[in-house]
């Protein structure tokens, strides 16, 4: 039995890893891990992923099967280059998030963290009111805001500071932010 907050941890091809968050329990994992789906029966999302190695087959298959299962948050770690903004658009495409509930779809919002410079990174993020420093002249809404019942995809996520990574973490746990 996992505890709340238990992480679950898959190895993927090329030294990507999937990551499930804190609703993960064994039953769950059995679920997804027992039983194999080929590439073919994936989502049409999933196709645009290319390999005929049954490691990638079997992890577009396990991808899949945590898109159409809910909305655990998902944490694609790897070197560059292999394939993590990929899968999360797949992901994302084929899960519950992409669809509003009047039945248009939403788009997933991106972020490189490691493009921006650390004075602008949190109020991207979070967003802020007007007033709260200086040259904050209007309200700005974050992209955790924006991407509300979505997904955001936080590429480069290792290069924000501590501070602001703990900051995440709390969003991540409690799924609020606190401005």
């Amino acid at each position: 039995c996992w505890a709340p907050n238990a992480v679950v941890e898959l190895e993927l091809p090329e030294s990507v890893f999937v990551d499930f968050g804190k609703k993960a329990r064994a039953a769950t994992v059995q679920r997804f891990t027992g039983g194999r789906q080929s590439a073919d029966e994936a989502a049409a999302e999933f196709r645009s992923i290319i390999g005929d190695s049954p490691a990638m087959q079997d992890t577009v298959a396990l991808a899949h099967r945590f898109a159409r299962a809910g909305d655990e948050p998902v944490l694609l770690l790897g070197e560059t280059g292999t394939g993590k903004e990929l899968f999360a658009n797949a992901i994302h495409a084929a899960s519950t998030r992409a669809m509003r509930k009047d039945g248009t779809r939403r788009d997933m919002v991106s972020i490189n963290c490691g493009a921006l410079p650390e004075s602008l990174i949190e109020s991207e993020l979070f967003g802020h009111v007007k007033g709260a420093f200086t040259g904050a002249d209007k309200d700005k809404t974050g992209l955790f805001e924006k991407a509300n019942g979505g997904t955001i995809f936080l590429d480069e996520i290792g290069d924000l500071p501590a501070s602001l990574q703990v900051r995440l973490l709390r969003v991540l746990n409690d799924g609020e932010i606190r401005l």
